[in-house]
C-alpha cells in the first residue's frame, strides 16, 4: 500500500513540475554562489597584491632617495611593517647570489626563489615551513647607488582571506539547502491550486455520461493555460450534448415518422385479408399499399440522403446548367397537377443564365419546393414562379397563397421533421425532410434559402446562388 501511495505521489504533475524547476534552481544556484566565490577570492587577492606592491614600491623609493644604508632602511621598514594587525607584511632582501642580506621577523621559512627576470615582477603562493596556511609574495629586483643590485621579496600572511572565504563558504552551504526546502516548499504550495482544478476537472469529467450531460466546469477568474482549457471543455460538453440531444430527436422522429404509414399499411392489408373480397377491392388495397410503402422508400431515401450531407460524402458532380431549363421543365411537369386544383399557375420571369452546379440536387430542389407549394395551395389559388439574375447571384422564387406558415414556426421550418400544420394527416402531410433537404442542397452550392409570409396569404421562398466563374 505504501509502495503503491509512493508512486502516486511521485507520478503527480505538481510533484514532477516542482523537481524539475527546483533542480533547475539548484544547479543555477550553485553555479551562481561557484562564481561569486571565484570573484569573491579574486578580489581579494587583488587586494593583497596591490598592497605588496605599493610596499615594495615604497621600500625601493626610499633606498633610491635616503642617503642612509640598505641594512638602516631595511630595519626601519621592518619596523613600520611590525605595527600591522590585519594583512602583516613580511620581507626581505636577497644578494645578487640569493643568499639573505635581511629579513623581518617570523620570514625565517620562507622558502627562497630563484629571481626570474622574465617573470618580473613575481607573484606566488607559498607556504612557510612547519606552518599549514600559504603566503601571497611579491619579488622585484632594485639597484643601490654603487650598483649593487639585491633582490626584494615582499610577502602577506593570507590566512584571514582563507578564513572569510571558508566562512563564506559555509554560509553558502546552510543557505542552498534552506533555500531549496523552501523553493520545494513553495512550488507545492503555488501547485496546490492547479492540481485542486485538475482534480475537480478528474471528478467533473467522471460524471459525465450520456445521461447527464449537464454538469460544467467551474471556470476560474484568472485568464490563463488553465482557464483557456476549461473553456474549452465546457464548449467540447455543450456541443457533445447538442449532437446528443439532435440524435435523440431524430431518432425519435423517425421512430415516430416510420411507425405512422407502417401501422396504415399493416392495418391496409389486414383489412384485406380479414375476408373474402373482389379482384377490385383486392386491388384497390394493393394500390394503396404502394403508395404507402413509395412514401415509406421515399422517406429512407431522404434520410440517407441527409445522413450523407452530415457526414460531407455527398456528391456534388457540378457542370453549367442553364437553371431556366430545368425551371421550365418542372413547370411542365407541375402543370397538370395545379390544373387538377385550379391553381393559377404561372412563371412570372424566367431568365437564361449558366449556373455551375448539380444537376440531379438543383432539380431535386426546385421540385421540392414547387410541390410544397402546389400542395399546401388551397384551390383557385396562385403558385407564381421567377428566376431573376443580379448582380453576381442568381434568386430563385416561390410565391404563393397557401395556407402560409406562423411566424412562431418560421425559426424551425427547416429543421428535420418539422411541420408547421400538424393538423394534416395522411400522404399529403410528407414527413418534414424536404426543407431541410433543400436547404443542405443550397448551401453546399454555396447558397442561402428563407421564407417570408407575404402581406396577404401564402409563403415566399427564395433561393440565393452565387454565379460562378
Amino acid at each position: 500500500m505504501s509502495s503503491k501511495k509512493r508512486i502516486n505521489v511521485w507520478g503527480r504533475l505538481d510533484v514532477k513540475l516542482t523537481f524539475y524547476y527546483t533542480t533547475i534552481f539548484l544547479i543555477l544556484s550553485i553555479m551562481l554562489c561557484s562564481f561569486f566565490f571565484y570573484r569573491v577570492n579574486r578580489n581579494l587577492l587583488k587586494q593583497i597584491d596591490r598592497i605588496l606592491m605599493d610596499g615594495t614600491l615604497e621600500f625601493i623609493n626610499t633606498v633610491e632617495n635616503d642617503e642612509q644604508d640598505l641594512l638602516s632602511i631595511c630595519r626601519a621598514y621592518a619596523k613600520g611593517m611590525s605595527v600591522r594587525k590585519h594583512y602583516p607584511i613580511y620581507f626581505r632582501v636577497l644578494t645578487r647570489d640569493n643568499k639573505v642580506y635581511f629579513e623581518s621577523e617570523n620570514t625565517h621559512g620562507l622558502a627562497a626563489s630563484p629571481f626570474k627576470p622574465k617573470l618580473h615582477p613575481l607573484l606566488e603562493f607559498l607556504k612557510l615551513l612547519g606552518r599549514t596556511h600559504p603566503y601571497r609574495y611579491y619579488t622585484d629586483k632594485f639597484t643601490m647607488r654603487n650598483g649593487t643590485n639585491y633582490t626584494i621579496q615582499m610577502a602577506a600572511d593570507i590566512e584571514l582571506i582563507k578564513l572569510t572565504l571558508r566562512n563564506l563558504l559555509e554560509n553558502i552551504l546552510i543557505v542552498i539547502p534552506v533555500l531549496l526546502i523552501l523553493s520545494v516548499w513553495w512550488g507545492l504550495f503555488a501547485l496546490k491550486k492547479y492540481r485542486e482544478i485538475v482534480g475537480n476537472i478528474v471528478r467533473v469529467t467522471n460524471r459525465i455520461t450520456s445521461q447527464n450531460l449537464q454538469e460544467r466546469l467551474t471556470v476560474p477568474a484568472v485568464s490563463d493555460e488553465l482557464q483557456h482549457l476549461m473553456v474549452t471543455i465546457n464548449s467540447m460538453i455543450d456541443r457533445l450534448e447538442t449532437a446528443l440531444q439532435e440524435v435523440k430527436q431524430f431518432t425519435a422522429d423517425v421512430s415516430h415518422e416510420l411507425r405512422n404509414p407502417l401501422f396504415a399499411l399493416k392495418g391496409e392489408l389486414e383489412v384485406a385479408l380479414s375476408r373474402e373480397r373482389s379482384d377490385g377491392e383486392y386491388g384497390e388495397a394493393i394500390l394503396e399499399s404502394l403508395e404507402r410503402t413509395n412514401l415509406l422508400i421515399k422517406m429512407v431515401n431522404d434520410l440517407f440522403l441527409i445522413s450523407r450531407f452530415d457526414m460531407k460524402k455527398i456528391d456534388i458532380n457540378l457542370i453549367h446548367l442553364n437553371l431556366s431549363e430545368i425551371v421550365r421543365d418542372l413547370y411542365n411537369f407541375f402543370l397538370p397537377m395545379a390544373q387538377e386544383k385550379n391553381l393559377q399557375f404561372s412563371i412570372e420571369r424566367c431568365d437564361d443564365m449558366l449556373f455551375r452546379g448539380d444537376k440531379t440536387r438543383m432539380h431535386q430542389l426546385f421540385s421540392n419546393l414547387l410541390d410544397n407549394a402546389i400542395k399546401f395551395t388551397p384551390e383557385q389559388g396562385t403558385v407564381t414562379l421567377s428566376l431573376i439574375s443580379l448582380n453576381g447571384s442568381i434568386q430563385f422564387k416561390v410565391r404563393d397563397t397557401g395556407i402560409g406558415i406562423p411566424e412562431d414556426d418560421m425559426p424551425n421550418i427547416f429543421n428535420r421533421f418539422y411541420q408547421s400544420d400538424k393538423s394534416r394527416s395522411g400522404v399529403s402531410r410528407g414527413a418534414g425532410l424536404g426543407l431541410h433537404i433543400c436547404k443542405r442542397i443550397v448551401e453546399a452550392h454555396g447558397g442561402d434559402i428563407k421564407v417570408q409570409s407575404n402581406e396577404g396569404n401564402g409563403v415566399t421562398v427564395m433561393v440565393t446562388l452565387p454565379v460562378n466563374e
